[in-house]
């Protein structure tokens, strides 16, 4: 039997850019950590995932592959290569390295790879006028009979800034990982509208549209509505007198380890479910969590 003769890959002529990209990001709160991640269909994701952070996003430099394949294996060398640089925590692809010690280190494993340009803002990478994607999903009006929640978020750092998303999201809400920020995400608290109704029914419209209105109203008045980082509170937002408010406008905290009721959405696309009658997993609750 003949070994198998693996196809050479052909380089890539050094202009061109494809959607097959290793990409090396920070967060200019933390100068001495970077990621380094893949995207099959770049920059998608890149641009869905601009408000897991509270900081403006930078590509430091980013490579071009002929496929999905090649791509793919670079990345599982990088993994690894830097895995005694792996930040602790579950934080998805951040190392405890400087951009430019990471090129340093991958300079001689990357001869074949394609480089592109380097630090980018995330602005020039973004599609203008394209909102985040994972703050802006499924608002439409096939989810409107459900009841949706606030759900907040704290990073796990002494600063850690806090996160307000609405959405009629439910699972995702408890299985969710901030994987383009540096620092671990907790989820604090979710509520709800006293309006809404426990069962599925048109009841909820008006009450869901109350909760986008007033969310809305709060992201435009720190001037995050159209921002990458929308969702994410000025740190000087004190957090009883936003608990306050909340309720001042009808708004309760609820239990976040009750089961899973049957008024929520039933499944969201692209993770676990959550069976109806079962606690949701409770590794991503913060250990402070807001208690009803």
């Amino acid at each position: 039997m003949t070994d198998a003769i693996e196809k050479p890959s052909l380089p890539l002529p050094a202009s061109v850019e494809t959607r097959f990209k290793l990409y090396i990001i920070r967060d200019p709160r933390l100068p001495d950590a970077c990621k380094i991640g893949k995207d099959t269909n770049w920059p998608k994701r890149y641009q869905q995932a601009l408000s897991h952070s509270p900081a403006p996003l930078e590509v430091f430099h980013s490579f071009s592959f002929a496929d999905s394949g090649e791509v793919k294996q670079a990345e599982k060398l990088v993994a690894g290569l830097l895995a005694p640089k792996k930040r602790p925590g579950d934080v998805n692809e951040w190392y405890d390295l400087r951009p430019e010690e990471c090129l340093e280190q991958l300079a001689p494993h990357a001869t074949r790879w394609h480089p592109n340009r380097t630090r980018t803002e995330a602005a020039d990478v973004a599609r203008r006028g394209k909102l985040p994607y994972d703050d802006w999903r499924d608002y439409g009006d096939k989810w409107r009979d459900y009841r949706w929640h606030y759900w907040l978020f704290r990073e796990r750092k002494p600063d850690g800034r806090w996160k307000l998303i609405c959405s009629s999201l439910y699972d995702t809400f408890y299985r969710y990982s901030f994987t383009y920020n540096p620092y671990p995400v907790r989820l604090m608290a979710a509520f709800e509208a006293v309006d809404g109704v426990d069962k599925l029914g048109q009841e909820n419209r008006r009450a869901n549209d109350r909760l986008i209105a007033l969310w809305q109203d709060l992201m435009r008045q720190h001037g995050l509505l159209e921002s990458f980082q929308v969702g994410w509170l000025p740190p000087e937002v004190n957090m009883s007198q936003l608990m306050k408010s909340l309720e001042k406008v009808g708004l309760r905290p609820v239990d976040l380890t009750r089961p899973k009721p049957t008024f929520v959405r039933p499944r969201d696309s692209s993770i676990r479910q959550i069976p109806v009658g079962t606690v949701p997993p409770l590794y991503r609750l913060d250990e402070d969590w807001i208690t009803p």
